[in-house]
């Protein structure tokens, strides 16, 4: 059993001490697996699909004047004319998986490798 002593609060951080041969830079690599469909809540294979998705949770229609939707729609609209299927859903960082609450805080783009044959339509960390 491992007993604190000193200051103790509810935060959720924990540290740590490391010792390095002076070559390493103190950086490690981790490598997760993790099934983007557990965080989708559309899953979108057709274009009809995809125009309803759009108007449903953007109030957007082709044609109108909103240049980052409309280019969210392209990008969408493109990936399932040449087969692929388009998820959309989010990330939190208010439950408890450790994995959700890093792809909420710094999106897909550094996760994703093209060799994954995914397509980031758009992913962004952050608030």
């Amino acid at each position: 059993m491992k007993i604190r002593t000193g200051f103790v609060s509810n935060s959720s951080s924990s540290s740590f001490i490391i010792a390095t041969n002076g070559k390493a830079k103190g950086k490690i690599t981790i490598t997760m697996e993790v099934d983007i469909k557990d965080y989708a809540y559309e899953t979108i294979k057709t274009v009809k699909a995809l125009k309803e998705y759009f108007y449903e949770n953007y109030g957007w229609e082709e044609g109108d004047d909103d240049s980052w939707v409309s280019e969210q729609f392209d990008k969408s609209k493109d990936a399932i004319n040449r087969g692929k299927i388009v998820y959309a859903g989010s990330f939190s960082d208010e439950g408890t998986e450790t994995v959700e609450t890093l792809l909420c805080n710094e999106g897909l783009k550094d996760f994703v490798s093209d060799d994954d044959d995914i397509e980031i339509i758009h992913s962004e960390g952050g608030y």
